[in-house]
């Protein structure tokens, strides 16, 4: 009995491990993303997240939980090039942006997205 509790145990914990969204260095590239309006099938507070990354539209899949969602439109993270999909916030406050030219230079410099998907970004309603 005890045998099975530890087996069950070590693999839902590999596979929470194996399932977190850990980005290599070389393949982290900080992009802007949107706030959707979308409807989430959770608390009123969660949003999810639109960004384009070559030319191609992503949405998470996961609700998105900034702190002050309600207030910005435009959120920083970070992407995997090599999976897309896969995306980190850019920091623990969940840093975001009523206006793109609120972003600070330092930040802007660190932001690669091709000006086409950005324009692509904006028109997003």
């Amino acid at each position: 009995m005890m045998k099975n509790i530890l087996v069950s145990a070590l693999t839902i914990g590999l596979l929470l491990y194996s399932c977190g969204s850990k980005i290599d260095v070389e393949n982290k590239v900080l992009i802007l993303a949107k706030r959707s309006d979308e409807p989430v099938a959770a608390r009123n507070s969660m949003h999810k997240l639109k960004y384009y990354w070559n030319r191609k539209l992503f949405k998470d899949t996961n609700p998105f939980n900034a702190l002050h969602s309600k207030q910005y439109d435009y959120f920083l993270i970070y992407i995997d090039t090599t999976n897309p999909q896969n995306w980190q916030s850019y920091s623990r406050e969940d840093f975001g942006y009523k206006d793109t030219s609120l972003i600070p230079d330092t930040l802007r410099q660190k932001i690669y997205i091709d000006s086409i998907d950005f324009k692509m970004l904006e028109q997003e309603h």
